[in-house]
């Protein structure tokens, strides 16, 4: 089965411990 792009980015996204907010990348 191929890997969900999607999940991928969100794990990587919840190791950053970023908001859900993508559009807040300023932020950092």
């Amino acid at each position: 089965k191929e890997i969900d792009a999607d999940a991928v980015f969100r794990k990587l996204s919840s190791l950053r411990s970023a908001p859900k907010d993508e559009e807040e990348d300023d932020q950092y």
